[in-house]
């Protein structure tokens, strides 16, 4: 289950932003702290698509830091205390005991400097299972992390009507940072964009044109990329569409097979581009590449619309694995 944070009870949202910023964790919160003779984070890589360091937090389970290929940094906790879905959980960078942070805010017409004792990073988990991840910006947890922190996860649990049970995950930075320092070369050889990303996307194309702009020609290359490094790839379909515009002093049947070309043009473009891209990538291995063209026999929006017509402009392109052939073929 996914989940955004305007879905949080505001009772919830309320309740664990006022004990943070007002008295800090009350007396009957659950902490579960990492002591700096257990800090021991261990950084995984699976080459070109995941970077995780992990570390394991007495009685509470696993905090797991992660990038995906084309994703932004997040933050896992690995646990099974949360058998049902929180009202809450929110990531934070406190002071430890020695640091502070300031945020600058206006005051009077002037800006000014506060200091605050918790930067608040996300609210917003996805939920698998019992498995919580937070996801943050990459930027953000690096810029604001270093050795005179506590990163603190809190998760919210309603246990009544209006009553809610308070647990804490505190982990001191200062051990984490060499972690970090090691994560960033698997980081920087991570593919920029995944599987989910590049499975199928659409090519977008201006009234009557098929020649490629840098962004299309971008996500080509991408494409070729991850095809490179992913042995699973063993097929690409690239579909040519067009609107229903009709040319200029032509009947319908005219435009039919003029869109119908163009829808062509656009397609064998695509094609011999990632042709070259393919190639250049390294990709040595036996690719099948299925080019069609539809014209405008398949719109996926209103052509009765400017907007609608720009999304029937397309060309569609597909990757398809060794697992989508085999399914194929069972289900013949």
């Amino acid at each position: 289950m996914v989940f955004s944070k305007h879905l949080f009870p505001p009772l919830a949202r309320m309740l664990i932003a006022l004990l943070m910023l007002l008295s800090g964790l009350p007396a009957s919160a659950t902490v579960y702290r990492l002591e700096m003779d257990d800090v021991d984070w261990q950084l995984h890589e699976d080459k070109h698509f995941k970077c995780t360091i992990l570390q394991k937090v007495p009685l509470f389970g696993t905090v797991a830091i992660s990038v995906r290929a084309g994703r932004q940094l997040f933050m896992e906790l690995q646990t099974s205390l949360f058998p049902s879905l929180p009202a809450s959980v929110q990531l934070w960078l406190q002071g430890d005991g020695w640091g502070h942070f300031a945020t600058e805010r206006e005051i009077n017409g002037i800006r000014q400097n506060i200091p605050i004792t918790a930067f608040y990073l996300s609210d917003s988990p996805s939920w698998v299972g019992v498995d919580l991840k937070l996801e943050l910006p990459v930027r953000q947890l690096l810029v604001l992390l270093d050795s005179n922190r506590l990163l603190q996860a809190q998760v919210l649990r309603k246990t009544g009507n209006s009553t809610y049970q308070l647990f804490a995950v505190n982990m001191p930075t200062v051990g984490m940072l060499p972690a970090m320092n090691k994560m960033s070369d698997c980081i920087a050889s991570l593919l920029p964009r995944d599987f989910q990303q590049l499975q199928q996307y659409n090519l977008h194309y201006a009234l009557g044109r098929f020649q490629l702009n840098s962004y299309q020609r971008q996500w080509l290359i991408d494409t070729a990329r991850y095809v490179a490094v992913d042995d699973r790839i063993i097929s690409i379909t690239i579909d040519g569409n067009s609107d229903n515009t009709p040319f200029r002093d032509s009947d319908e049947t005219i435009d039919r097979l003029q869109n119908l070309e163009l829808s062509k043009q656009r397609a064998d473009v695509v094609r011999t581009n990632l042709d070259r891209y393919l190639q250049e990538a390294g990709v040595t291995r036996p690719v099948k590449i299925v080019t069609r063209y539809h014209g405008e026999r398949y719109p996926v929006a209103s052509n009765a619309t400017a907007a609608g017509r720009y999304q029937n402009r397309r060309v569609e392109v597909t990757l398809l694995t060794s697992e989508d052939d085999t399914n194929k073929k069972s289900v013949k």
